[in-house]
């Protein structure tokens, strides 16, 4: 029996490790599954108590991530685990400061970079209906013709390829650095890729944990951006109040749609009230002069 592998917690910390080991080379084979054996559990606990083996472990899985991809997307898992051992081990300092080291990075074509959405959602950095929204954009694609849920499997590569074609440069500022301006105008990672593919807005990229931390931005230039994104949304909307005219649905049951979730809202910097999109405006009338025709 290993020295290290006497309780069941230290075999639950190993299987763990096993348990990535397996699942990486499933997922870069055809062949069957392989079961985790006592070989596998012994490297497993090599790669917790040895500093060594750990960075090696971890070297291992950086070399195949392309120097463009954020490490955050290969190391996921293993923040995760780390998260959850039982046991004090030799390599935990070594595996908490995992992004710490400089690793050698492939400089191979982009691989195919498989999640399931909410979990692509978290390793990116953004909420699953910006997923959605990418995944209409075509920068994320997925094995299903159905519409996306959480669940859903999605491939990320195409964010990264797209984001590979902006170089860093010094003069440009990072997202996170604009954040309350974001905010304020209601500006999401979304609504910058959008602006960078139509070339609205010059962007540059440097790969870090996150998107919000990779893209850069001109600040005098983003300032602008924003302020003609909100005039935009002010085009392209209506109020409340407004809407309850062309509709003639009462303001009271468009709030009820509102909080219930069936009508979207836009909120606008430097108005307090809320604001509805024409297009759903529009559907809102036809479906209002329809029930009216058929006498509900």
């Amino acid at each position: 029996m290993n020295e290290l592998l006497k309780s069941q917690e230290q075999v639950h910390d190993a299987y763990l490790i096993a348990k990535v080991i397996v699942d990486d080379s499933n997922t870069r084979t055809s062949f069957p599954p392989k079961e985790i054996t006592s070989t596998l559990l012994n490297k497993a606990a090599d790669i917790l108590n040895s500093p060594d083996s750990a960075r090696l472990f971890l070297n291992e899985r950086a070399k195949r991530v392309p120097t463009d991809v954020p490490l955050n997307i290969e190391f996921h898992k293993i923040e995760i685990i780390v998260q959850n051992l039982l046991c004090e081990w030799g390599s935990l300092s070594t595996l908490y400061g995992m992004y710490n080291s400089e690793y050698i990075r492939s400089n191979d074509p982009m691989t195919q970079l498989w999640f399931e959405a909410q979990t692509a959602s978290t390793i990116i950095g953004i909420t699953f209906k910006q997923v959605v929204t990418l995944h209409e954009l075509g920068l994320i694609r997925s094995d299903s013709k159905k519409a996306l849920r959480t669940d859903t499997r999605v491939e990320i590569s195409g964010i990264y390829t797209f984001l590979s074609e902006f170089s860093h440069d010094k003069d440009y500022a990072p997202l996170t650095e604009q954040y309350r301006l974001m905010a304020l105008h209601n500006i999401c990672i979304t609504d910058v890729l959008i602006a960078a593919k139509n070339k609205d807005l010059s962007i540059v990229y440097k790969p870090s944990s996150d998107l919000m931390h990779s893209i850069y931005v001109l600040p005098e230039a983003f300032d602008t951006f924003c302020k003609l994104h909100t005039q935009l949304i002010r085009d392209k909307t209506m109020s409340v109040a407004n809407v309850a005219e062309v509709t003639g649905i009462p303001k009271v049951e468009l709030m009820r749609l509102i909080n219930t979730g069936k009508l979207r809202p836009v909120y606008i910097h430097g108005s307090d009230s809320k604001r509805i999109y024409k297009n759903d405006t529009l559907k809102l009338a036809k479906t209002q002069n329809k029930q009216l025709s058929l006498g509900i």
